[in-house]
């Protein structure tokens, strides 16, 4: 899920944050700092890597103007 949040479900977890399949905030995927604003869609790919797309212009501290692509676990 993107958005504009700081929280979900306990841990911090900063415009994005993923479910298991049972509604539980996945722990596994960890996007650290996340992004600094919204984040609107997130994609999957055949590889497993992650799209993301929004309005952010930092990505985990580092310059992303909008787009970064992540491994499947969101590093």
């Amino acid at each position: 899920m993107g958005g504009i949040f700081t929280l979900h479900d306990g841990p911090g977890r900063t415009n994005i944050a993923w479910w298991n399949a049972d509604g539980s905030l996945d722990l596994g995927i960890d996007p650290r700092v996340g992004a600094n604003q919204w984040v609107g869609s997130i994609v999957r790919q055949s590889s497993g890597k992650l799209l993301v797309v929004g309005g952010f212009v930092t990505f985990n501290n580092l310059p992303r103007q909008g787009l970064i692509r992540l491994n499947d676990d969101a590093r």
